[in-house]
């Protein structure tokens, strides 16, 4: 669903944008087989008809998960100058813990075309030089669902009674991780558009990382899902390109 409008007003120009999605994803499955088969022709129709009258092995599963976004932005600029775009997101995904489901990212940037000032229109030559600044929030919740529960497993005891055993330990404060990156930029144009650069530097921080850490033996897991770490990148790029 999406919901826009723009006006301008005179030396003003201003533009709002609201965005809601769902998905959700659902996987079921059923199984069975069986060995001895009498006849080749009944194939899966009747799996009982075998030497063992009945099928050696059946299952069944389920999973589903959602995943829900709001989003808001505003756009405002001046003189087709001077531009300004916020944004705000809110998201949640059902696979992360009660309580850590939900959560906001925001971002902001700003922007200065200079080919519109005087003191650059009277250069012929130069298309288009603006600089950029920028900031951004976007979060990650790429875990399976119920990913914050124990997985547990019957186990058959000497006695005939049944018992069950973890598989896979519990994960219950999982939450979004989250990658903050601030970036600032310029672009410039030359010879009605023939040659192009692009030039950027940029910071990235993921924090709350998801990752399997591994733990002491005597935990009974070889590793824990956890959010943890920390990674930063810092860089430069530039982009060049020419048209004959």
């Amino acid at each position: 669903n999406i919901l826009f409008f723009n006006k301008e007003v005179g030396i003003h120009s201003f533009g709002a944008t609201l965005v809601q999605s769902a998905q959700k994803s659902m996987y079921e499955n059923l199984s069975a087989s069986a060995n001895k088969i009498l006849y080749d022709s009944s194939k899966w129709w009747n799996l009982a008809s075998n030497l063992n009258g009945k099928p050696s092995s059946y299952g069944s599963g389920f999973s589903e998960n959602s995943l829900m976004s709001y989003m808001g932005r505003v756009n405002y600029g001046l003189m087709n100058r001077y531009l300004v775009t916020a944004s705000l997101r809110y998201d949640g995904a059902s696979v992360l813990a009660t309580g850590n489901k939900w959560d906001y990212f925001p971002s902001v940037a700003l922007a200065w075309k200079m080919q519109e000032e005087k003191f650059i229109k009277s250069i012929q030559w130069i298309d288009e030089l603006k600089l950029r600044l920028g900031y951004g929030s976007v979060g990650n919740q790429s875990v399976e669902a119920y990913r914050i529960y124990s997985k547990m497993s019957p186990v058959r005891n000497s006695d005939g009674s049944t018992s069950y055993k973890v598989d896979r330990p519990a994960a219950p404060y999982l939450k979004w991780e989250r990658n903050d990156q601030f970036n600032a930029g310029v672009d410039f144009g030359i010879l009605n558009g023939r040659i192009r650069l692009t030039a950027d530097w940029y910071s990235k921080l993921s924090k709350d990382i998801l990752l399997d850490l591994a733990q002491p033996t005597h935990m009974g897991f070889p590793s824990l899902l956890m959010n943890s770490g920390e990674i930063k990148n810092t860089g430069i790029e530039f982009t060049i390109s020419a048209d004959p």
